[in-house]
């Protein structure tokens, strides 16, 4: 059986871990929309992936 460090509920995990400044919730945000854009062109035929 594997061994994990922690064997709690989600919740107590999440607890522990520090909420990230503003400025980075606004970069990872934005970050994340970019993506989101371009996956969508990408799988609608607008970008093509190997030329």
């Amino acid at each position: 059986m594997t061994a994990y460090l922690y064997d709690g509920d989600l919740d107590a995990i999440l607890e522990n871990i520090p909420t990230p400044p503003a400025k980075a919730r606004v970069l990872v945000d934005h970050y994340s929309s970019l993506a989101d854009r371009f996956v969508g062109q990408f799988t609608t035929g607008l970008i093509d992936g190997l030329n």
